[in-house]
């Protein structure tokens, strides 16, 4: 917990608590010292970063001796606990390394360690060494004062590990120290005596990620191979994974660098551990989403809305790239992607609405004059509108209607952004209405006519009065076949509600075919000629045809009036049975064709 006044020994000190465990509550008094002021106070909790490779015993890296120097990273920032007891001559133990090495050939090994600061100064450097042990796994728990084989708490930057009597296969801890807390290197060299350690033991591990990454991007970490290793990854916010090289973890979400620890286990137990430094890079912020609107045939230059100096940008439409953001005229929901070198990225959103003014017109003619009502109704835009008509340009008006004559005008809308669209009003003047029902006409009883009934202008509606024999009542020429004469009337309207109706006669006449197929011309007055019709009022024309029952003809008159007596020739034919075949055309045009047997009887 840090305190309030920015300073290490304020009036209210820094405390520490370490050894937490996950859900602890912890209770913290805060009060004011001296005077009752009224005053407010902040509160900070931190945890300290996680321990680098080989910081505790279990940790512990193997290594071995050689006459080749073997140089390594040191170890800053972490606390100093207390020493003395099991540490033997360090009263402290600031920045701890655990190592371990295994004796490959007896006898006293002589190793120096020294340490220097990135600048190539030497810095102070102590050490305890422990041992033997006969394995691996007692090293931590048997350790002890009594067999600390070596130790040294002095401030050289040189100092000389004696280790005497070695026997092959055993152990023995090494715990060097930073005390300055200065970043560099440390450096062991067998400097000295007869014997060796295995170097075969010895477990090497590199941590690499794929960082610099975005805040709450995926990392991608590595380890290298250790011959049948178990991998365990550490790091921040709880991250725990078993995999050699997890991949899609995701980053914190604060920027900042953030420390990832891998410990590989061999099936000995040997252990080798590193950690790789997670870059989290900020990701560029843009200003809000906007909105704004252009007129019709304008164009919006994007790329002034939205600071991108430094980033690349990328403007897309529907997930089309934007060729020209600079000049963009389609309505749409442009997207802006702004992204740094690392390649984090913001998103940003502009409505653009391009303000095209659109309306359409209706005209109605006011009825009994030549004028008309032209009426705009307004498809896009911005509200209010104003409109004008070509009859007075540049006036315009708030009322979405005018009155011409008959014309063709231009009507200019204008909306309340100061954008104008136009559109063409044509004023047809419908002249009075008449109707024309034709010519009266007569038909055969059970024939039909076509009624041909015009206008002198358009209509729409038409009604025929009566229904009786028609077949539509709703159209100009309606097929006719009433059973008697009748008068048919048609009443027609305009698109002005005018009205003109006229009549037409319909005449029908009876029909009046009738064919005997039996007569008898022996001069007593009755029956005496041959008859085809009842009365010639149906008629237009009437042919036969009479023939033998050779096929012979006997007989033949192209206007036939009833008046056959059964000679052929001049002389009377002989009774018997006669073909005949007679045409009718009626007076309505009509065709008929009656063929029947037609017998002579004297």
């Amino acid at each position: 917990v840090c305190d309030d006044d920015g300073s290490a020994n304020g009036l209210m000190p820094r405390i520490s608590r370490t050894g937490l465990t996950p859900g602890e509550t912890l209770w913290i008094r805060f009060w004011e010292y001296g005077n009752d002021n009224n005053g407010t106070f902040s509160l900070c909790a931190q945890a300290p970063p996680p321990a680098p490779p080989a910081a505790t015993c279990q940790t512990a890296q193997s290594f071995c001796t050689s006459t080749t120097p073997n140089t390594i990273p040191n170890i800053t920032g972490q606390p100093s606990t207390a020493g003395g007891g099991i540490y033997g001559c360090l009263t402290t133990i600031p920045n701890p390394t655990y190592y371990y090495l295994q004796i490959q050939n007896s006898g006293s090994i002589q190793i120096t360690i020294s340490q220097t600061s990135t600048a190539g100064v030497g810095v102070d450097v102590d050490f305890v060494v422990w041992g033997p042990f006969n394995s691996l796994n007692t090293t931590c728990t048997a350790i002890s004062a009594a067999n600390i084989v070596d130790c040294s708490y002095s401030t050289a930057g040189i100092e000389v590990v004696d280790i005497p009597n070695a026997v092959a296969g055993q152990y023995y801890l090494f715990l060097v120290t930073n005390f300055s807390d200065q970043p560099g290197t440390i450096t062991y060299q067998q400097t000295g005596g007869t014997g060796s350690s295995n170097c075969a033991i010895v477990c090497t591990l590199a941590a690499t990620n794929n960082g610099p990454v975005c805040a709450g991007a995926p990392i991608n970490l590595g380890a290298s191979t250790v011959t049948s290793a178990v991998y365990q990854w550490t790091g921040p916010n709880c991250f725990s994974s078993t995999l050699q090289n997890p991949t899609v973890v995701s980053a914190p979400t604060t920027p900042g660098q953030y420390v990832y620890t891998v410990t590989a286990t061999t099936p000995s137990g040997q252990t080798c551990q590193d950690t790789t430094i997670v870059t989290v890079s900020p990701k560029p912020v843009l200003a809000a989403d906007t909105s704004f609107k252009i007129c019709s045939g304008s164009t919006a230059n994007l790329t002034t809305i939205y600071t991108t100096t430094g980033l690349s940008s990328a403007w897309t439409l529907g997930g089309i790239t934007v060729a020209n953001p600079a000049a963009v005229n389609v309505t749409g929901r442009y997207r802006l992607i702004a992204a740094n070198t690392t390649g984090c990225s913001d998103t940003a959103f502009v409505n653009l609405t391009v303000d095209t003014v659109r309306s359409q017109v209706t005209t109605q003619q006011i009825v009994c004059t030549q004028t008309a009502t032209i009426t705009i109704t307004n498809l896009s835009g911005i509200a209010p509108f104003q409109y004008s008509i070509s009859s007075n340009p540049g006036v315009f008006q708030t009322s979405n209607q005018f009155i011409a004559a008959g014309g063709t005008y231009t009507i200019t809308t204008r909306d309340s952004l100061g954008c104008t669209g136009t559109t063409q009003a044509t004023i047809t003047i419908v002249p009075e209405l008449t109707v024309n029902a034709g010519q009266d006409v007569s038909i055969v009883s059970g024939d039909r006519t076509q009624l041909l009934a015009t206008a002198s202008g358009p209509t729409t509606s038409i009604l025929w009065t009566p229904s009786t024999g028609l077949n539509a009542t709703n159209i100009f020429n309606p097929i006719a076949n009433p059973a008697a004469t009748t008068t048919y009337t048609v009443a027609v309207t305009n698109s002005l509600g005018c009205q003109a109706q006229d009549d037409v006669v319909v005449t029908v006449i009876p029909y009046c075919i009738k064919v005997n197929n039996a007569f008898t011309p022996n001069g007593d007055g009755i029956n005496d000629l041959w008859q085809v019709y009842d009365s010639y009022d149906c008629l237009r024309n009437v042919t036969v045809n009479v023939f033998n029952r050779y096929g012979k003809k006997v007989y033949e008159n192209r206007d036939y009036r009833k008046f056959w007596d059964g000679r052929f020739e001049n002389k009377p034919l002989p009774d018997g049975t006669y073909y005949a075949v007679v045409d009718f055309t009626l007076i309505t045009g009509r065709k008929i064709s009656v063929k029947t047997d037609l017998t002579i009887l004297r």
